[in-house]
C-alpha cells in the first residue's frame, strides 16, 4: 500500500445509494458485524482494482492508433484531402451567404460562463 495515501486521514463523502443496494449494505454490514463504511471501502476498492488496468489498456491502445495515424500522416496532408473531399462531394445551397442569426432576449440577457 502507499504510504502517502495510507497516511492521509479519510475524507467523509457523500453518495446516494439505490434503496436495494442500501439494504443489502446494511444487511451484509450486520452479518458480518463490520461498519458499512468499511464493506463500502473495500468494494470500490475492489472495483477500482478491477477497472483501472482496463480503462489503462484502452487508453494505451488509442495512444498507439494516434501515434500510428500521425506516423502515417504527419503533415496532415491526406486528413486535409479527405476533409476536403468530403466538402466538396455536396452542394451547399448556402455557400458563401453570410448568415445573421438574431439572440433571443434569454441569451441577450446571459453572461459569458467564464465571467
Amino acid at each position: 500500500m502507499n504510504t502517502k495515501v495510507a497516511a492521509v486521514k479519510a475524507r467523509a463523502t457523500t453518495y446516494r445509494l439505490e434503496p436495494k443496494t442500501q439494504a443489502a449494505l446494511v444487511n451484509l454490514s450486520k452479518v458480518l458485524r463490520r461498519p458499512m463504511n468499511v464493506l463500502v471501502n473495500q468494494a470500490l476498492q475492489a472495483y477500482l482494482d478491477q477497472q483501472l488496468p482496463k480503462v489503462e489498456q484502452e487508453l494505451e491502445t488509442t495512444l498507439a492508433r494516434l501515434r500510428t495515424y500521425r506516423e502515417h500522416d504527419p503533415t496532415y496532408e491526406r486528413a486535409i484531402g479527405a476533409f476536403a473531399d468530403a466538402e466538396a462531394r455536396f452542394e451547399d445551397d448556402l455557400e458563401g451567404q453570410v448568415i445573421k442569426k438574431e439572440r433571443s432576449s434569454s441569451t441577450r440577457n446571459r453572461r459569458p460562463s467564464h465571467a
